[in-house]
This record gives structure tokens, C-alpha cells and sequence, in this order.
């Protein structure tokens, strides 16, 4: 190849590698979307999620609906499940949160040898012990976002087990309400 064919070659290759560098820019986007505006309240949220419940069936003063609403809260299935949902994000939240504190472990190890069936008896030990220390650094936010959804799961959980009160309270007293109506009917 001649002087000037090659160096035609590297002009060549080098626009072709500044043009598509230059494509590669205009790829990125330059415009970022913007979030939606958020609502300044939400309509149908309770106020804090752990708020015991409003005893609104006790006005009907009759007892065997506030045991039949007490022994459902006690045994329901539907509270029970929401319960252990709510222990199981709690123990997760505590194990993620958990992983960004620093790991401490110790080792130990030991083999002893010995050569009997030489003239001259070997003998030897080998032992090897220390402590280990591991942390990971919380660089880029993997560790807090981590930690942020774990509680948000927690606090998830805590809802929905309120919502299962909620509604086990009302099919109860609903099914009772319904009955004693049927009953004074007759």
C-alpha cells in the first residue's frame, strides 16, 4: 500500500469512529421526563396505619355481637395470615437493614501429622486462626434503597393487616346485622 492510500485509510477510519461517537451523543437523551404531581392528600389512606380499631359496633349494645367481633379478631384466619405477613416484613426490613453493618467471623484450623515408619520419627503441626472482618462500602445507594424499601414492605404490610381487621369486622357485624333481621322478621 502506498503512502497516500494509507493514510487515506486513516482518515477514513478515523471520521468513522468520530462519527459514530458523535451518533453515540445524540443517542443520550437530553430531556429528562418529569414526575407527576403528586396529590396533596390521600382520600381513602388512614391516618397512620398502626391506629387501633374505632370500636363503632359496640354502639349496637348487644354482647354477643362484641364477642363474636372480639373472638374473630382473636382467630381469624384472614387477621392471623395478615399477623405473620407483618412479623415476616419486620424480620426482613431488620435483616436488609442488617447487611449494611460490618461482618466480624473468626476461623480456626489445625492438622497434626507424624511419620512413624521412618527411622527418624517427623512430627507436624499446622494451625491457622484470625478473625475476619467484611463491610461494604454504601456507595451509590444500593444499601439506603435497600433499606427504604424494606420499610416501606413493613409499613405495607402493617396496612393491609389493618385492612383485614377492618373487613373481618365488618362481614362479621354485616352477617350478625343480617341475622338478627331475619330473626325479628319471623
Amino acid at each position: 500500500m502506498s503512502g497516500s492510500a494509507s493514510l487515506r485509510a486513516l482518515k477514513l477510519g478515523a471520521s468513522s469512529v468520530s462519527a459514530l461517537a458523535l451518533c453515540g451523543c445524540v443517542l443520550f437523551p437530553h430531556e429528562h421526563a418529569s414526575p407527576p404531581p403528586l396529590p396533596t392528600a390521600w382520600v381513602d389512606a388512614p391516618v397512620a396505619a398502626s391506629q387501633p380499631l374505632t370500636e363503632w359496633w359496640t354502639q349496637f349494645n348487644d354482647p354477643t355481637l362484641n364477642q363474636l367481633v372480639s373472638e374473630a379478631l382473636e382467630s381469624g384466619p384472614s387477621v392471623r395470615i395478615a399477623a405473620l405477613r407483618v412479623r415476616e416484613a419486620r424480620a426482613q426490613a431488620q435483616s436488609t437493614i442488617g447487611q449494611t453493618l460490618p461482618s466480624v467471623s473468626a476461623t480456626a484450623s489445625g492438622n497434626y501429622s507424624r511419620d512413624v515408619d521412618s527411622a527418624t520419627p517427623n512430627e507436624e503441626m499446622i494451625g491457622r486462626y484470625g478473625p475476619q472482618v467484611s463491610w461494604e462500602v454504601p456507595l451509590f445507594g444500593r444499601l439506603a434503597a435497600a433499606a427504604v424499601g424494606a420499610r416501606a414492605n413493613s409499613a405495607s404490610a402493617r396496612a393491609d393487616a389493618r385492612a383485614a381487621q377492618i373487613t373481618l369486622v365488618a362481614d362479621v357485624a354485616q352477617a350478625y346485622v343480617a341475622l338478627r333481621a331475619a330473626q325479628n322478621t319471623r
